[in-house]
């Protein structure tokens, strides 16, 4: 257990490191209640990225795996909706 807390904690480190890299648009889902990952999160990403283009939605019907739960179709509308936005069609 102690190797593998070792990997996420330098998972983490790494993945904090590279938040300014990320400039994509981006569009980012929480649920409320999520009991798996702690809210801090989400100001962490919030303050990290560099993307012009940043949503955030909260999810109120839903728990960790949103995806599987009630507020599925929201994210799914939504996320083809922020595609069909930002996504660039090749000349």
């Amino acid at each position: 257990p102690l190797r593998a807390l070792a990997s996420l904690l330098h998972g983490w480190r790494q993945v904090r490191a590279d938040l300014p890299q990320v400039n994509a648009p981006l569009l980012v889902f929480r649920s409320v209640d999520d009991h798996v990952v702690d809210e801090i999160s989400l100001g962490l990403i919030r303050a990290g990225v560099e993307s012009s283009v940043a949503e955030y939605v909260t999810l109120t019907n839903s728990f960790h795996v949103a995806t599987l739960d009630f507020d599925a179709p929201l994210i799914f509308e939504q996320s083809a909706a922020f595609l069909a936005t930002h996504l660039r069609r090749p000349a």
